[in-house]
C-alpha cells in the first residue's frame, strides 16, 4: 500500500501526509458537528457514542477504541494497515473531542439541522482529504476490503452493507442515537464524498485502494 503511495503525481510523501493529518482533523469537526446536532450519526459512529455513553469515557476515546479494535480485526483476515490506517486510530478521536471542547450544543431546531448537514459535508471533505493522501484506508474500510479478499463469493457492496448494519445494530444496542440524521448521512456521504473527491481531482483507481480489479 505504501509503495502505491509512493507513486502519487505531483505530491510528496511529506505533502500527503500533511494532507493525511488534515484531512483527520477536519472529518473529526464534522463528526463533532453531527454529535452536536443529536438528529443521529452513522452507523458506526452510534458504536463510538454508544461506547461512551456506557463507560463514561469521552467520544474521543471511545472512538481510538473502536478503530483499534476494527485494525486487530483487519489483521486477523490479513489486511495489513497503512500509514493512514493507524493515524486515523491515533488521531481521530483527539481531534472529535478537541471539537466538542469548541463547538456549543444547541436546543435550536433549526441550529441542529444546520449542524447535521454542515458536519456531513465537513466530514466528507476530511474523507476525500485522507483518501487523496493516498497512505492508507480507514480502520472499517481495512475490514471491508480484509472480509472481501477472504470471502470470494461476496460483493463489496454487500460486504459493507452487512457492516453497516452490524454497526447500527451494536449502536442502538449501546444506546447510540439513531434518527433521521442517520437516514441522512447513510445516503448523503457518498455522494458528497464522490463529489469533493472530483473536486479535488482524487477520484481514485481501484488499485490505489488495495481493491482487486
Amino acid at each position: 500500500m505504501a509503495d502505491r503511495a509512493s507513486r502519487v503525481p505531483g505530491r510528496s510523501r511529506g505533502q500527503r501526509t500533511a494532507r493525511l493529518i488534515a484531512g483527520i482533523g477536519v472529518a473529526g469537526v464534522g463528526f463533532a458537528l453531527t454529535l452536536r446536532s443529536r438528529l443521529g450519526l452513522g452507523p458506526w459512529h452510534v458504536v463510538q457514542q454508544g461506547l461512551s455513553e456506557q463507560t463514561g469515557l469521552t467520544v474521543g476515546t471511545a472512538v481510538v477504541i473502536v478503530n483499534a479494535i476494527l485494525v486487530l480485526v483487519a489483521l486477523w483476515l490479513r489486511e495489513r494497515p497503512g500509514l493512514g490506517t493507524l493515524a486515523v486510530v491515533a488521531l481521530l478521536g483527539p481531534s472529535v473531542d478537541g471539537s466538542l471542547l469548541v463547538i456549543p450544543d444547541t436546543h435550536s431546531a433549526v441550529l441542529r439541522v444546520a449542524a447535521l448537514l454542515g458536519g456531513l459535508v465537513v466530514m466528507s471533505s476530511g474523507g476525500a482529504l485522507v483518501i487523496s493522501a493516498r497512505l492508507g484506508v480507514s480502520p472499517l474500510d481495512s475490514v471491508m476490503i480484509g472480509a472481501f479478499r477472504r470471502l470470494h463469493a461476496a460483493s463489496l457492496s454487500g460486504i459493507r452493507l452487512v457492516m453497516e448494519a452490524a454497526g447500527l445494530g451494536l449502536g442502538w444496542t449501546l444506546g447510540g442515537t439513531i434518527g433521521i440524521g442517520t437516514l441522512v448521512i447513510g445516503l448523503g456521504i457518498g455522494p458528497i464524498l464522490h463529489g469533493w473527491l472530483h473536486v479535488m481531482g482524487a477520484v481514485p483507481e481501484k488499485e490505489t485502494l488495495g481493491l482487486p480489479s
